[in-house]
């Protein structure tokens, strides 16, 4: 392969990905066992993951925020009490294909946190201080997405969903940029699906 060719996927690839893990650098930080308090004791299972939360109305706003495009409109939980199963569920098949990594067992904890700032303290705690917190990120030893309902949308939680599977897949975690680009291809082709 000619060297220009090296550079321009370097450039292409390498570069954006390593500028993610700079910014997004906590995405793989531990969960501590802040999360689990921190989270409330009310769980809501579906196919890939079990979400645990504090009040119905967070469950509400997750699942509304999660929708795509016009569903809100025709789209209720009050109709459909398995609608943030579907949500999810449905996101989690679709990375899975544009991934092409199937895992019919796979299965993670799904942390809800009202607002930013709930996250934050969480995540102040398990990354020795550091705030703010981003929006979600994924630990790997606990299978756990910590996630801010207030900031969620679907390609966030894609995002996170992503490194669930990747390191399920493999077995044990890939290398962060390696997991980056993957979330990145994920990112770019969401909306195709």
């Amino acid at each position: 392969m000619p060297a220009r060719h090296l550079m321009a996927c370097f450039s292409l690839f390498i570069v954006p990905a390593a500028a993610l893990i700079l910014l997004f650098a906590g995405t793989i930080t531990p969960l501590s066992a802040g999360v689990q308090e921190s989270t409330g004791n009310k769980q809501y299972p579906t196919r890939y993951a079990t979400i645990f939360f504090n009040t119905d109305e967070d469950l509400v706003h997750f699942t509304r925020n999660i929708g795509t495009g016009l569903s809100f409109f025709t789209e209720d939980r009050g109709k459909d009490p398995r609608l943030t199963a579907k949500r999810v569920d449905e996101l989690t098949v679709r990375v899975m294909k544009i991934l092409g990594m199937p895992i019919p067992h796979l299965h993670f904890s799904l942390h809800l946190f009202p607002e930013q700032g709930d996250l934050d303290g969480v995540y102040a705690a398990a990354a020795s201080g550091k705030k703010p917190a981003p929006p979600a990120w994924y630990d790997d030893r606990t299978k756990s997405i910590a996630i801010s309902v207030e900031n969620v949308t679907e390609g966030i939680l894609a995002h996170e969903i992503v490194h669930a599977v990747v390191c399920s897949y493999f077995g044990s975690p890939p290398p962060a940029l390696t997991q980056e680009i993957l979330a990145e291809h994920v990112d770019r082709h969401l909306g195709e699906e």
